[in-house]
């Protein structure tokens, strides 16, 4: 399974841990790992120790990232075991990619409106 999202689909470490080879799991760092928390906190999942010191995700896979990534794959009913693999970042892309879609449709709409409407300003 090739990842469509943006976020997801630039990451050949995330590429390879959705077809599980291998997987992303504890004591992994790095921007790929980062990526995924920060997804996990934009959809909703508090990561309050791996932002603490500069307010963004660490890029460190520990215990609250193993937290985090269970709490999700509880609230999308997937395998509970906190390993970041083909199931997790599938449905993870697929949620991305509808928000990524919703909100290009969101920018084409605004630059329909007239000037004194529109948020964005075409170049």
């Amino acid at each position: 399974m090739a990842l469509e999202s943006i976020r997801l689909a630039r990451h050949t470490r995330l590429q390879a841990a959705a077809v599980n080879s291998p997987a992303m799991k504890f004591g992994e760092t790095g921007e790929p790992v980062e990526t995924v928390q920060q997804a996990l906190i934009d959809l909703g999942i508090a990561m309050p120790l791996s932002t603490r010191k500069s307010g963004f995700a660490d890029g460190i896979f520990g215990n609250e990232t193993a937290a985090a990534v269970k709490a999700f794959q509880v609230r999308e009913r997937l395998q509970q075991d906190g390993i970041v693999g083909r199931e997790t970042l599938q449905r993870l892309d697929e949620i991305l990619s509808r928000l990524q879609a919703a909100d290009h449709a969101r920018f084409q709409a605004e630059l329909m409106l007239p000037p004194p409407f529109r948020k964005f300003h075409a170049s």
